[in-house]
């Protein structure tokens, strides 16, 4: 029986913590694509509501750490205003985008999700570790191109809600939602911000002008009503404590009307539904009063829409209301505003819905709601319900709400468009739409919301061009995040008008021209576009840039020698483009800079020997550039060098022994070259990528004190190279790879001794025969082993179920023989196993059904039974399992 096969990515972990910041790791082989992710994504966990391309951008969660991070300042809502003097001597390192500063609590939760993709033994390492190694300056990302891409990125695809285990469910979910949801409480103060995610909010509200409810808000007309989300019309809600008001009496509820999560919690209401509407119709006055302020398309006299609902619960919980009273007028709008939204966005499912659609005062009571201060304490300002499981469409109705200052709805299951209404919302400052699932353009009518200074649409699914009068009519805007969009066609000429913009992302979109920038700027990502021909001129004239991605694009030509003026430039990325000639001079003699990639060009030089401009530099990437020459020695000029990239290209000659000199380097892959002779043995050194060249391993590295991984593939280590088989050689060593090496005919068992800590051991092709090792019960760290053709014989010893931190297992293309053992069973973790190839028969073990994290198995070419037990078919995340 032969199913079809796909191929799975391995994860690792690392439990202990490094002393050393995090860095990127563009590594050899052109066949393996970038990734900032960092753990598996499953081939199916986002095709059901999103493109796969959506998928993909939503699966890189992975982030820049900061060592020594900032502290948003309180009185900041958008995200610009985070942007402060951060390039130091660790920026590299350790340095954390500024606008990311306002959702960073909840990415230190939130899981991290990798693509399966074929990646080499280091590649798949660093992939799992680099999270918990901080020496290291950025992750890295997914992409669809063959490349590694050192970048910094900044951005949240959430495609998963995290989970604060320490914090209890609120009592409003029913019992049958995930537990552990973190409870975040808004308190009516405007000095304190809502505990639900502090740092993506501001601690205080703006005071907005002197804001009153209008006896008549403009009409819109007729327009498509939001729908529910999943559920047809909600059948229960919170309701208000009963010690603190008292709500008219709920509609009685039939049995076969009840909710089926589970009883009513004590102190709720059933909200109305479609089925437990009231025999008695509102009063007149007030469905006269919001079809002529709101909600004009006959919505309200619907039965089941979202605003019918709104108004049923208004009238039952506040029957008082008369909007014949000017006072009152106020309490009314907001209220039926807040109700529309929650039933048009599945209220009774949100994750923290409490006080909402009761009688409970506003701005004292309803979660995540910030009011005004003490001259307008009644005044809804800033809404608050990011990563709170929202679904279905926003309603127009949120217009009523004209003192809000900040609506922060990232992070949900949003759909349908954004409602054009949002620019009837003149105090609002930032709007964060954020990781939704919205559609459609970006509409003209932002442009009225003039008081708007911070813009976050990004990973979303939206289409068309960026509207003119973003430019024209939003003087005050400072951020502006559209990236992981479908965005489209020529950057519009009027964004040189927005003086104030310093944070422009439009990463992975379709634009295709750059015009005119304002020369505020400065962080400008335009990587994964479009963009092609010579490099736009204007961006040597943005003279406060200190961020620049326009990799993975086709800029193509020699780069202009235009970058004197940028004095403030930190990080300048055009990794995979067309670009041809030398590294401009300008360009290297900016002091601030400390990130340059120029990799998958065709650059095609001289390996570039002037580097006494560039001192703050701590990342340089080169690699696959078609440089030809040696090293230069006057490299050690760059004393701060912490990650040092050069692989795929045509250097020859020794490695200068100036690279000594550099104390601060971290990392060095010079894999796929030309290089021979010793490799010079850097103390420091954490992560050494010398594959497939000539180079000759220093003995010293395996007795590093500091060393986490060695790639060392096919470069002719023979046995007598290795360390002795007694003894400790390195307790920082975690991944080793030899593949293709000559260790002779014996499974080198003494590693379990000379490197405890080892997690990932590659031998394929690495010895010409050998028993399988009784004793593989030694490596208790070991988390992936890889023994592909070594010529293994006799059977799969029992010891292997006792090394249970194994989630990859392939010992394919052996001689081993008998039957698979149900030790197998132990390995509770094992994601992969691959065992074919071989000459086992027998039954296949029903104890693989205890793996219940199996997703990749092949145990083709063997004598095996055909039957499948059933205990390994019900595995809940069994994929493929090929025999």
């Amino acid at each position: 029986m032969t199913t079809t096969k796909t191929t799975t990515t391995t994860t690792t972990t690392m439990d202990q913590a490094r002393d050393e910041p995090q860095v990127n790791h563009p590594l050899h082989g052109v066949s393996s694509p970038s990734s900032t992710s960092s753990s598996v994504l499953s081939s199916s966990s986002l095709s059901a509501t999103m493109p796969s391309r959506m998928a993909r951008k939503r699966a890189r969660n992975s982030r820049c750490r900061r060592k020594n991070g900032f502290l948003a300042s309180a009185e900041c809502i958008s995200i610009s205003c985070l942007v402060v003097a951060f390039i130091s001597a660790e920026y590299v390192c350790s340095q954390q985008h500024p606008y990311q500063q306002h959702q960073n609590q909840r990415e230190q939760q939130q899981p991290q999700l990798r693509r399966a993709t074929d990646r080499s033994p280091l590649e798949r390492w660093l992939t799992v570790t680099d999270a918990e190694t901080d020496f290291a300056i950025e992750k890295r990302h997914n992409s669809d191109l063959p490349e590694r891409d050192v970048r910094v990125n900044i951005f949240a695809r959430p495609t998963t809600m995290p989970v604060n285990d320490a914090t209890p469910m609120p009592t409003e979910v029913p019992s049958t939602r995930p537990t552990g949801r973190p409870t975040p409480a808004v308190t009516p103060s405007m000095t304190q911000a809502p505990t639900i995610q502090p740092s993506r909010m501001p601690t205080s509200a703006p005071v907005p002008g002197e804001t009153s409810t209008p006896t008549s808000l403009p009409s819109d007309g007729p327009t498509a009503r939001p729908s529910q989300g999943p559920t047809q019309s909600p059948s229960q809600g919170p309701t208000a404590d009963s010690a603190t008001d008292t709500p008219s009496q709920p509609p009685t509820v039939s049995e076969t009307d009840a909710p089926s999560v589970g009883p009513t919690p004590a102190g709720q209401t059933l909200a109305p539904s479609s089925s437990s509407m009231p025999t008695n119709p509102p009063p007149e006055s007030l469905l006269s009063y919001l079809t002529r302020t709101l909600t004009d398309d006959g919505s309200l006299q619907t039965t089941g829409t979202p605003q019918a609902l709104a108004l049923e619960q208004l009238s039952m919980t506040n029957p008082s209301l008369d909007p014949a009273n000017p006072i009152e007028e106020l309490e009314i709008v907001q209220r039926y505003a807040l109700n529309t939204l929650f039933y048009a966005t599945n209220g009774n499912d949100w994750f923290v819905n409490g006080q909402w659609t009761t009688s409970a005062p506003i701005c004292n009571n309803w979660d995540n709601i910030i009011c005004g201060d003490a001259t307008q304490p009644n005044l809804v300002t800033i809404i608050a319900l990011n990563e709170n499981d929202m679904m279905g469409s926003i309603p127009s109705e949120i217009r009523g709400l004209r003192g809000l200052t900040f609506i922060d709805f990232a992070g949900n299951s949003l759909t349908g468009s954004i409602p054009p209404q949002l620019g009837q919302l003149a105090q609002l400052d930032a709007l964060d739409l954020q990781s939704n699932f919205l559609v459609g353009m970006i509409p003209t009518e932002l442009g009225t919301a003039t008081a708007l200074r911070s813009l976050s649409l990004f990973s979303n699914q939206l289409t068309g061009p960026i509207p003119p009068e973003i430019g024209t009519s939003l003087p005050n805007l400072e951020s502006l995040l559209l990236n992981d969009n479908l965005l489209d066609g020529q950057l519009p000429t009027t964004l040189s008008s927005l003086t104030q913009l310093t944070s422009l992302i439009l990463e992975a979109n379709r634009f295709s021209g750059i015009s005119t920038l304002p020369s505020s700027i400065e962080i400008l990502f335009v990587n994964e576009n479009n963009f092609f021909g010579d490099f736009p001129m204007q961006i040597g004239d943005l003279t406060n840039l200190r961020l620049f991605n326009a990799a993975e694009n086709s800029f193509s030509g020699a780069l202009p020698d235009i970058f004197g003026g940028l004095t403030n430039l930190a990080e300048f990325k055009m990794s995979a483009n067309f670009l041809s000639g030398d590294i401009p001079t300008s360009l290297l003699n900016i002091n601030s800079l400390v990130n340059l990639d120029f990799s998958l060009n065709t650059l095609g030089s001289n390996f570039p020997s002037i580097w006494n401009g560039v001192p703050s530099l701590t990342n340089l990437n080169l690699r696959d550039c078609r440089m030809i020459g040696n090293v230069p020695s006057d490299i050690s000029a760059l004393e701060n060098l912490r990650v040092l990239t050069l692989s795929g290209n045509n250097l020859f000659d020794p490695l200068p022994a100036e690279l000594n000199l550099l104390t601060s380097l971290r990392e060095l892959y010079v894999a796929e070259t030309t290089l021979s002779g010793v490799t010079p043995y850097l103390e420091n050194l954490r992560i050494l990528d010398i594959g497939t060249t000539f180079l000759q391993l220093d003995a010293q590295y395996f007795s590093s004190p500091n060393i986490q991984a060695l790639d060392v593939a096919a470069i002719g280590i023979t046995g007598a190279t290795l360390p002795p088989p007694d003894g400790v050689a390195s307790e920082s060593l975690r991944l080793l790879d030899l593949t293709g090496n000559r260790l002779g005919n014996a499974f080198p068992v003494q590693f379990a001794t000379n490197f405890p800590n080892l997690e990932t051991l590659i031998l394929n092709d690495a010895i010409s025969s050998g028993a399988a090792p009784e004793t593989l019960n030694l490596f208790q760290n070991l988390v992936t082993l890889s023994a592909v053709n070594c010529g293994l014989f006799g059977n799969l010893p029992t010891t292997i179920g006792a090394v249970t931190t194994l989630t990859s297992l392939t010992l394919s293309s052996n001689i081993l023989s008998g039957n698979i053992p149900s030790e197998i069973g132990q390995l509770l973790d094992l994601e992969e196993f691959n065992l074919d190839r071989n000459f086992f028969g027998g039954a296949i073990p029903s104890e693989l059904g205890l793996l219940t994290k199996l997703k990749d198995v092949n145990l083709s070419g063997n004598s095996l039974d055909a039957a499948v037990p059933q205990q390994v078919q019900d595995l809940p995340n069994f994929g493929d399992f090929v025999l």
